[in-house]
């Protein structure tokens, strides 16, 4: 792309909602599909009847229909949110093209892909979108060309029909017919012979048909009968009626033996051939061409409605899909909490087998101790340890009530430290040694 172009696609794209992309895209395809496609803007009409000033890439793609080469003129909009929104695609005819409807283009040449409809933001761009629009119009073609009609000749004021002579059979002698011709055109198929036998045509490509009249000799060979060519399905076109009639000419001579020995003369010769004027067309029948008509507006009625049926199932189709996609997002995220759930479930559920292992356990070693009698339980075995527990319990009232005498000032500081040491020596050998007996009679601390 050159500086101007460049600079001035920049200074449009900065409008649109990501210039960076849109710029890029279509100096892509530019760069590929150069020089058949060019820029422009211009106002966009949308269908609720708002216009906008919008990017036009427009111009020809190459297609090729049955190893022949076409150029199909279509223009792409850029709508202002690209890449978030498809192109819009139309093929544009010339004057002497129509639109053919067809699966993918209507009939405002509007065209209509599923590309388009699954259009992606990120993957989806227009060149893409070219290369497919040239594989669907290479095998169905989206416009046709009018075909030229030029008008009938009209025959002259002076002109006769011609009456058909009588046959023919013997040798020909050519004798050229005139007639109307339409240069440039193919040869047109021959008819089946008349009942009377007619001349030799010419079969030069490059120069009007000729039609021969037949002049026979008894002693000359006969020679090999031509047909007449017919317009059936080709350009060349027949007068209905010729200028005058054909007039017979001697043969010329190859050799003075040949010239003496099949001279003829107007008198003895047979008449004139005259070719029978062509019947004009046959006019259409109306009541055909009625049918014609309410067959095709039929076709397009139920087409239209196919076509209506099939978008509505289509949207139907793609609001389910988006529906099935959240779902499948929603029904994933559902999934990883159960599995964290139950992977918390696992890790509660060994801690719990731990502790029910470590009851058992403890059940067990309950069940091997031996029975304590209940007397054995409340009556101590021996003496001492009651003894020891008593004395220690006096020594802890002894101490209590030394520090309320202190506090009442009944004694002096070191009368109740005195007495305090004593009275907690005492208490501590008591205790150890209830300890000591606790421990070896199993009854724990």
């Amino acid at each position: 792309m050159d500086l101007t172009r460049s600079q001035w696609l920049h200074s449009v794209t900065k409008k649109y909602q990501n210039p960076d992309r849109t710029y890029k895209d279509v100096d892509d395809t530019l760069s590929i599909f150069s020089p058949s496609l060019s820029l422009k803007t211009d106002a966009y009409t949308y269908n609720d009847g708002s216009s906008k000033i919008l990017l036009c890439i427009h111009g020809t793609i190459p297609i090729s229909y049955r190893s022949i080469n076409y150029n199909i003129p279509v223009a792409f909009w850029i709508p202002s949110d690209y890449p978030s929104s498809p192109p819009m695609v139309f093929v544009v005819p010339t004057k002497n093209m129509r639109v053919r409807p067809g699966p993918h283009v209507d009939y405002s040449g509007k065209c209509s892909l599923p590309y388009l409809h699954f259009w992606r933001a990120e993957t989806s761009n227009i060149i893409e979108l070219c290369k497919i629009l040239q594989t669907l119009f290479s095998s169905n073609p989206p416009l046709y060309t009018l075909p030229n009609v030029s008008p009938n000749p009209t025959p002259h004021p002076s002109d006769r029909p011609l009456q058909p002579g009588p046959p023919q059979t013997t040798g020909a002698i050519p004798s050229p017919v005139l007639q109307a011709y339409r240069p440039n055109s193919p040869t047109p198929p021959p008819l089946p012979p008349p009942p009377y036998q007619l001349g030799q045509v010419g079969s030069d490509s490059n120069r009007p048909h000729q039609l021969g009249q037949v002049v026979t000799d008894p002693n000359r060979p006969r020679s090999q009968s031509g047909t007449l060519p017919a317009p059936a399905g080709s350009n060349v076109r027949y007068g209905s009626s010729l200028p005058s009639q054909s007039v017979i000419s001697p043969p010329s001579s190859s050799s003075p033996s040949s010239t003496q020995s099949n001279q003829i003369t107007l008198v003895d010769a047979p008449p004139p051939l005259i070719v029978p004027p062509r019947p004009p067309p046959a006019p259409n029948n109306p009541e055909l061409v009625n049918l014609q008509v309410m067959v095709f507006d039929k076709v397009g009625r139920h087409w239209y409605e196919y076509h209506d049926k099939n978008n509505r199932e289509f949207d139907k189709d793609m609001v389910l899909s988006r529906m099935l996609q959240d779902n499948e997002a929603r029904v994933e995220n559902e999934k990883q909490q159960l599995i964290e759930a139950l992977n918390a479930l696992k890790e509660k559920t060994n801690f719990l087998q731990q502790k029910c292992e470590g009851v058992d356990k403890i059940i067990e070693q309950a069940n091997a101790r031996p029975e304590v009698s209940v007397d054995d339980i409340l009556c101590g075995t021996t003496v001492v340890l009651f003894e020891l527990v008593a004395e220690d319990n006096a020594i802890e009232d002894a101490i209590y009530y030394l520090g309320r005498a202190l506090n009442s000032e009944k004694i002096d500081i070191n009368t109740y430290m005195k007495n305090i040491r004593t009275l907690a020596r005492e208490q501590f050998t008591r205790r150890a040694l209830i300890q000591k007996i606790r421990k070896q009679a199993g009854l724990g601390l």
